[in-house]
């Protein structure tokens, strides 16, 4: 049961890769240029960059384009070279709340990834892309352990101004009710 309910959600992974694809879009190769090479400019590795990479390829690859991931040895073909650089990449979670006042407990999140990326074609500079995508979805509380990802994951709430009239609400039902119980004696 629990198994049907987490495919109708995203996992963390899966609403980063979103936010990628929203930011990717923008670059553009000349189409007479048939081999692209991506790679990190960042010195160490981390997940939100083989997303990125891993998500940048995946769209070359659907362009028609050679994709790798080392430059090979291309002779007289024309290639691109993308270099990109991580500025940010996370996921936020912000303060659950209810959808009615008994109603399922929900938080909202926010994928948001900024990248610079510079292509070079044959060597040479030919443009800069500073990139931003950003994806929100809404998923139960519940399911917080099964799709969060402890690499991407901000789980420092970001509190608003509703966070306060759930515990006011509570309180004065469970003041009404000890009043209603005990009034008559």
């Amino acid at each position: 049961m629990l198994f049907l309910f987490l495919i109708s959600y995203n996992s963390d992974v899966v609403l980063m890769k979103e936010a990628i694809e929203e930011a990717i879009k923008h670059i553009s190769i000349d189409d007479s240029i048939k081999n692209v090479y991506i790679y990190s400019s960042d010195y160490s590795s981390s997940l939100a960059g083989d997303l990125i990479l891993s998500t940048m390829g995946e769209s070359f690859l659907r362009k028609g384009k050679n994709v790798y991931i080392k430059l090979p040895d291309y002779s007289n073909e024309p290639y691109a070279e993308i270099s990109f650089s991580i500025n940010e990449a996370r996921v936020i979670y912000y303060q659950p709340y209810r959808k009615l006042l008994l109603g399922e407990k929900m938080i909202k999140r926010r994928a948001i990834v900024s990248f610079t990326a510079m292509v070079n074609m044959n060597k040479k500079l030919q443009k800069t892309y500073n990139l931003t995508g950003v994806r929100n979805d809404v998923i139960p509380y519940k399911l917080i352990s099964f799709l969060s990802n402890a690499s991407l994951a901000d789980k420092t709430y970001n509190t608003n101004s509703n966070s306060l009239w759930e515990p006011l609400i509570i309180s004065s039902i469970v003041v009404l009710m000890i009043y209603i119980f005990y009034a008559p004696e």
